[in-house]
């Protein structure tokens, strides 16, 4: 046995382990390296910048961690114990696994089961991310139609939530969104315009988004009942 020669001088009054740590996890845990991968994942994602994750190969290529599963299982392959142990975590619930295409290949990523974790995997799922290098960048969160209103039209009564919520029913967020937009650049704001702009567009079809609206195309949609805004 080697023997450790001791922590280096330093301030450990600070330990970033979740108490839930102690008193739920650790005693369902029955595998050492599910321990070591665990106490590294907590070592590690801190360190990381936001949204923090782990990659596969983060994992593969961490010298310490491999020799730690090698001295547990010394005579199969390190990497088949990594993804065991990491297949365990993930069954268990204590790492939320994500697999994406990035550069051309598939990514898999690890976000520790925490709130904030969650939630990023949720977003990723919903395509809310980007490519950032071989990296992924999460898109800024999209401000939700009510709060559109209040901050570039005006007063958020009881009656206009109410429309507010009927038309997100009746369309979608992105719908309200865009149209709410779209009657603020043109001057017209009001509920009924934003309105007649989702009518329109359930009644003629609305474009697809892969191509810019060219100038024309949005003064169509915005000839309704209140008359050209143009003219």
């Amino acid at each position: 046995m080697e023997k450790f020669s001791g922590f280096p001088k330093g301030d450990y009054s600070k330990l970033d382990i979740p108490p839930m740590f102690f008193g739920d996890l650790l005693p369902q845990i029955d595998d050492l390296s599910e321990l070591k991968l665990i106490l590294f994942c907590l070592w590690a994602l801190p360190q990381k910048e936001k949204p923090p994750y782990l990659t596969y190969d983060e994992f593969l290529t961490h010298q310490p961690l491999m020799d730690g599963l090698r001295i547990i299982h010394p005579h199969g392959s390190s990497e088949e114990t990594l993804q065991a142990t990491l297949k365990k975590s993930v069954a268990r619930g204590t790492l939320l696994e994500v697999r994406l295409e990035l550069s051309g290949n598939e990514k898999r990523l690890y976000f520790l089961n925490t709130e904030s974790g969650r939630e990023v995997v949720r977003r990723i799922q919903q395509g809310e991310w980007r490519p950032s290098g071989d990296s992924i960048e999460i898109l800024p969160e999209k401000p939700n139609i009510y709060k559109l209103y209040h901050e570039n039209i005006g007063a958020l009564t009881p009656m206009i939530a109410d429309e507010l919520k009927d038309a997100e029913r009746d369309f979608s967020a992105d719908w309200v969104a865009e149209a709410l937009e779209i009657a603020v650049k043109s001057n017209k704001r009001n509920i009924k315009y934003i309105r007649a702009i989702l009518e329109r567009w359930r009644r003629e079809g609305k474009y697809d988004g892969k191509e810019k609206r060219q100038e024309q195309d949005w003064r169509r949609y915005l000839y309704d009942e209140f008359g050209n805004p143009f003219e």
